[in-house]
């Protein structure tokens, strides 16, 4: 049943459907609270929605699921309660080896430049003599 046919049934969207719809399209994840049929009520967090559809006149949405790590399919209309996370930024080993490398050359350099230019510079020979050698001093 496509979205026209829904609407001329006098169906109305369930509760959460934009929720769900938009973190489709903007990839983003879902924490929520769900009964299931035996009644037994769970929390899901780390839950990617990957599709909403609609089949014996209930709304279903198939979502990937973080910890156990495989696609799980979930009634609309038994969630009950249900917050979208922001979508997380994730950075390959090599771009946070590269961060971690250019904030270790920050510091090092921050922290030579203070100790060059402190007043109470204990080593003020060593500064004497890079300065003579540049020809700063």
């Amino acid at each position: 049943m496509n979205q026209q046919q829904f609407n001329e049934a006098g169906g109305e969207k369930p509760e959460y459907f934009e929720e769900i719809r938009t973190a489709i399209i903007e990839k983003q994840g879902l924490s929520f609270v769900y009964e299931r049929e035996d009644g037994v009520i769970i929390t899901h967090n780390a839950i990617y929605p990957r599709q909403l559809f609609w089949k014996g006149n209930r709304f279903y949405f198939r979502a990937y699921c973080h910890f156990p790590g495989d696609t799980r399919v979930f009634r609309l209309d038994r969630v009950k309660s249900l917050q979208v996370k922001p979508r997380q930024v994730h950075f390959t080993k090599r771009q946070q080896i590269l961060g971690v490398a250019i904030a270790i050359f920050v510091f090092l350099l921050v922290f030579l430049v203070f100790l060059l230019f402190s007043p109470t510079y204990r080593w003020h020979s060593l500064r004497h003599s890079i300065f003579t050698y540049l020809g700063i001093e």
